[in-house]
């Protein structure tokens, strides 16, 4: 059973919620425009997720152990995939 924290957090990311800056910019709040890890491409929920090379890179190193690298994202998947 996931922690309170991590079932929020995917519900959120689920649903197009956190607050990256494809939101901001919807509410005319102040952002920075680029992906902070990559500042390659415009930030929202499935690139910080998915498809940042760091964030990728983060989650292959936490899957290794489990032998279950083999399911990190390459990219081009969606959150609904």
């Amino acid at each position: 059973m996931a922690p309170l924290e991590i079932k929020n957090f995917v519900w959120l990311a689920v649903r197009g919620r956190l607050w990256t800056a494809d939101r901001l910019t919807r509410r005319n709040l102040p952002h920075t425009r680029l992906c902070q890890l990559c500042c390659h491409v415009d930030e929202d929920t499935t690139h910080m997720l998915l498809g940042c090379p760091f964030s990728r890179e983060v989650l292959y190193h936490m899957l290794l152990p489990l032998r279950l690298h083999r399911f990190t994202p390459d990219g081009s998947a969606s959150l609904a995939d």
